[in-house]
């Protein structure tokens, strides 16, 4: 699914294409590669950045309401703006390593159980066989 008679793979190549002009509509992407002679559909686009973490309100210009809440944000946050911003980059950087905003929350709400006692630590269930793949991101032992 995805590849054409001609063994592309047109998922990478909307990918491709979306990292190159980012805030493209879905039907710009269609008609661009129907241009080129190629048949992608709107479903398929919309896969794609649903996948990716490329949807179109990620990938356009920001809106008002997206600086306005920013702004208040940073005024409830009673820190130098600058320090506010800082954080807001390092939280985004976090965002981006995880693999997006809905992978974010995942972790955030698996985290958060964790260390509610929701999750057992690992080794401190006795006899149970099966074993954790939590890692505290807070615990710096390497062993």
């Amino acid at each position: 699914m995805g590849r054409s008679k001609g063994g592309v793979n047109k998922s990478e190549l909307i990918r491709d294409y979306l990292r190159e002009y980012p805030g493209s509509r879905t039907k710009d992407i269609v008609e661009h590669f129907k241009g080129q002679g190629m048949e992608v559909s709107q479903q398929l686009v919309s896969v794609v950045r649903s996948k990716e973490g490329m949807g179109v309100g990620m990938l356009s210009e920001v809106r008002l309401s997206e600086l306005k809440a920013v702004k208040d944000f940073v005024s409830k946050s009673e820190l130098d703006p600058s320090v506010a911003v800082q954080i807001l980059d390092s939280f985004s950087d976090l965002v981006d390593s995880i693999g997006g905003v809905a992978r974010f929350r995942r972790v955030l709400l698996e985290y958060s159980g964790y260390l509610n006692g929701e999750k057992e630590e690992e080794g401190s269930s006795e006899g149970s066989s099966e074993e954790s793949s939590y890692m505290d991101p807070l615990n710096d032992d390497d062993d």
